[in-house]
């Protein structure tokens, strides 16, 4: 690995989306054998996330960050900060995305961004079945179409469609950290295409590591069986209590109810795939695409002008 002196103070920002590969990349790209040091990511929610709007990092924590970056540089490591959830909350409509870039952008850390995204329908689809996994019994088509009473109260489990028009975001982070410091590519280019967003990255890093000792990536988080989901559903409704299924009979803020409920999944992974499986993936999907449309085709058709990759290429919907 090379790493010019002048370059020693950077530090790349991984922000997600969430549902991009972000488990693959944190285990299969950004470790020390690969010339990455990652920094912890409990400690990446503290400085970053868990604020209020406008607050800033404390002198403490831009220490800690600071001696971090030092200490990577000593062991020829180049530092990363990732995680997803640096990006907003998808299911509150990323309301603190805003808050979370502006806070980076002030850290005073000389700042590269990498910002993964993902095809809008394959993505909702993806997050549904997390929800569910995560405690939710919400059907798909409510996940969907569900509004709130008044447009700015945030709720647990209401997605909102503009969370995924990517220009908007994308502009933003130019905007903040200057064009040449962010990299921005499509989950699809990373799994079609491996060589080239490693490319596009180092780029944006100015980073020169052995691509040999990498040439794909794992996929990583597969998802469940549909037998398995729909079992989870079931006992989201009756038997836990959540934010997003608030008539449970088991509070699940107590560790022995998140103890049975992760035995309990275990179990249900174990049944075998409904037969019909691939009939309801299809009608799932069938049921986006109908209920989405060509909402995303001209922030697509933006994205693509913006990020120099034909989205078209990757199932994406794209105005004419």
């Amino acid at each position: 690995m090379n790493i010019n002196r002048d370059q020693q103070d950077e530090i790349l920002f991984h922000i997600g989306i969430h549902k991009t590969a972000s488990t693959s990349l944190q285990q299969d790209l950004f470790i020390p054998y690969n010339g990455f040091q990652s920094f912890e990511r409990i400690k990446l929610l503290h400085y970053f996330v868990d604020k209020f709007s406008t607050e800033l990092l404390s002198s403490e924590e831009l220490d800690d960050l600071q001696l971090f970056i030092k200490q990577s540089y000593a062991c020829q490591l180049y530092p990363v900060a990732s995680h997803e959830r640096l990006s907003g909350y998808p299911l509150f409509g990323g309301y603190d995305r805003e808050s979370i870039f502006k806070r980076i952008n002030q850290s005073g850390l000389n700042i590269k961004i990498l910002f993964v995204i993902r095809e809008q329908n394959s993505w909702i689809y993806s997050a549904w079945k997390q929800l569910l996994k995560d405690g939710a019994n919400l059907s798909l088509k409510k996940f969907i179409d569900l509004e709130p009473d008044h447009p700015d109260l945030i709720l647990p489990s209401i997605f909102r469609l503009e969370y995924l028009n990517y220009s908007r975001e994308i502009e933003e982070l130019y905007k903040l950290f200057g064009k040449n410091n962010v990299c921005v590519v499509p989950m699809e280019l990373i799994f079609n295409d491996f060589k080239c967003f490693i490319d596009k990255l180092e780029k944006v890093i100015d980073f020169d590591f052995n691509i040999n000792k990498l040439d794909s990536l794992s996929w990583l988080n597969k998802s469940e069986t549909l037998s398995s989901l729909y079992i989870q559903k079931f006992l989201n409704t009756f038997l836990y209590k959540t934010p997003s299924s608030p008539f449970g009979l088991l509070d699940e803020r107590h560790d022995l109810v998140r103890t049975l409920r992760g035995r309990l999944i275990n179990l249900a992974n174990k049944i075998p795939e409904m037969p019909w499986a691939h009939r309801l993936v299809s009608m799932h999907k069938d049921k986006i695409n109908k209920s989405i449309g060509n909402y995303y085709a001209e922030s697509n058709a933006r994205t693509s002008e913006l990020i120099g990759v034909e989205l078209g290429n990757f199932g994406y919907s794209i105005a004419e």
